[in-house]
């Protein structure tokens, strides 16, 4: 009976072992799958805050690797009408999938006068960047509502945005 017991033992033990083994194994792999090697990294055209964060900072994955803080809710509602569409990563996630940020201090967006041409204000390049069409617009997730109509020609000096 004795023998049975030890047996039994061996094998929960066993088994136990095996599945805590084949599940840290596959948390290794998933983690490894992001360009942080510690989780995947927001996609272009996706708005984030990070986990504990008790500022209503929002990140905008921008074109390239390129991350854009936005620093207060002034410079967000004018790209945005809501908070929808925001999720939160880990606090490493700017250091680990951007090497850091550029802060828009001033962004909005414009449309001269009689034009369909839509233009970001980069405030941290200091120029305007035209936005190429509407499915680049959208999938930023920008507000048409909040493009300001100018009289003046934005010159895109800062490239395009796409």
């Amino acid at each position: 009976m004795s023998e049975n017991r030890r047996l039994v033992r061996t094998v929960l033990v066993s088994t136990l072992a095996l599945l805590l083994s084949l599940g840290t194994a596959g948390v290794s792999n998933a983690a490894s799958a992001g360009k942080a090697g510690v989780f995947a990294c927001p996609q272009s055209g996706q708005r984030f805050q990070l986990s504990g964060d008790t500022t209503k900072r929002v990140y905008l994955v921008g074109p390239g690797p390129a991350a854009y803080a936005v620093p207060n809710e002034t410079v967000y509602f004018q790209l945005w009408n809501t908070w929808d569409g925001i999720s939160v990563w880990p606090r490493d996630t700017v250091s680990s999938c951007f090497g850091g940020v550029r802060t828009w201090s001033n962004a909005y967006l414009v449309r001269k006068d009689g034009t369909n041409a839509v233009y970001i204000y980069d405030s941290w390049a200091g120029a305007f960047r035209w936005i190429p069409d509407e499915a680049t617009f959208n999938k930023y997730a920008f507000a048409w509502n909040k493009v300001l109509v100018v009289t003046y020609t934005p010159s895109p000096v800062g490239g395009f945005w796409s």
